[in-house]
């Protein structure tokens, strides 16, 4: 009767999941595949009026300007379906997921949907089965920087042991109609750059090689600085060729293992729920010492600008446990990618510790 009650569940369950009060979708994940660059591309969704009485789309609202929205007007009876539209501008090289909110007149709150895809200069051709997928290419150039698409704009050497030299590679797209010789602009004295081939032509790819020197950083820990790439020749410093690198210095800790060592606990995710509208939201997260010898937090550092932290003390006695305050600003979504916390400690095993921060707007 348990397994029979469960299957019952599963089964309203997968009946009911794309409902969402009044409305439901007949799906609200919608995969465009392999899209080709600057070839808009739309996704269709089908709005079904779930409730009893007539309503109407009065928004539909995308998560950024790179996507147009168009939808049914006229009022939707019981029963009856309605269009959404999405169309995607396919300007950046990647892959890609945008959502829309859709507001109804029956409901404040909005329901979700959402395309995805992956935006290439030459999609490849498929001549195989109905069932075979498209073949994605195997490079993303998620980023952009004028004519220069880039695998990435972050610049991370994680887990550096001082001494070591460790490299990051960035490949860059060309798709200009001249040939292109990339500069890095305002290097620091830890971190070098080398671009192979030293001239990228129209519609080629290259790469630009970070070392890392990781002897020249003076202290452990975190260390930020933001680089440049240029444009052309003679092109100055701003936030559109910005770069951001960091290296997570490690300290020497011995390990000699057979006496009681500190051992840090500490959930890795903190989840700050929804700004609306409020100009600060907060958690706090418990840190505790399940070691036998004390834990000393040497370092509490933040990767991104909109996040504070305090901690209510930094030496924890073996068994006791200490507050870690998180507060974010709107700030923080200044910052794409991933947003964390570093700690550094003198547990042997953990030196490093980070702590993604989750919020939303």
């Amino acid at each position: 009767m348990r397994k029979l009650g469960l299957f019952l569940l599963l089964f309203v369950f997968s009946l009911t999941i794309f409902a969402q009060g009044n409305v439901s979708f007949n799906e609200t994940r919608v995969d465009c595949g392999v899209v080709k660059w600057k070839q808009p591309v739309t996704a269709t969704f089908v709005l079904t009026n779930t409730s009893s009485r007539q309503l109407s789309i009065s928004q539909v609202r995308p998560d950024c300007s790179c996507t147009a929205v168009s939808w049914t007007r006229t009022p939707i009876a019981p029963g009856a379906h309605a269009q959404i539209q999405v169309t995607y501008d396919a300007e950046l090289l990647g892959s890609f997921e945008k959502q829309v909110a859709v507001f109804t007149s029956l409901s404040q709150k909005p329901t979700y949907a959402t395309m995805r895809g992956r935006v290439v200069m030459q999609p490849e051709v498929v001549t195989a089965t109905q069932n075979a997928q498209p073949i994605h290419d195997a490079e993303d150039f998620s980023y952009t920087i004028g004519d220069i698409h880039l695998s990435d704009d972050n610049v991370i050497f994680d887990d550096v042991q001082r001494g070591d030299s460790p490299t990051v590679t960035i490949r860059l797209l060309n798709t200009s109609d001249k040939p292109y010789a990339p500069q890095v602009m305002h290097l620091p004295s830890w971190l070098s750059a080398t671009a192979e081939p030293a001239i990228i032509h129209s519609g080629h790819t290259g790469n630009i090689v970070f070392r890392l020197h990781s002897s020249q950083i003076s202290d452990y820990g975190l260390t930020q600085r933001s680089i440049y790439l240029s444009r052309f020749p003679g092109d100055v410093v701003g936030h559109d060729n910005e770069l951001e690198v960091s290296a997570t210095i490690l300290p020497q800790l011995s390990r000699n293992l057979s006496g009681p060592v500190p051992v840090v606990a500490v959930d890795t995710l903190a989840k700050l729920g929804r700004f609306n509208g409020k100009e600060q939201i907060k958690t706090t997260l418990v840190l505790r010492n399940v070691g036998h010898a004390p834990l000393v937090i040497g370092k509490l550092q933040v990767y991104n600008p909109g996040i504070l932290v305090s901690l209510s003390t930094t030496r924890i006695k073996p068994g006791s446990k200490a507050k870690l305050v998180i507060t974010a600003s709107p700030a923080i979504f200044d910052h794409h990618g991933r947003h964390r916390i570093l700690l550094i400690t003198n547990d042997p095993n953990h030196p490093k510790v980070l702590i993604d921060v989750e919020a939303e707007k």
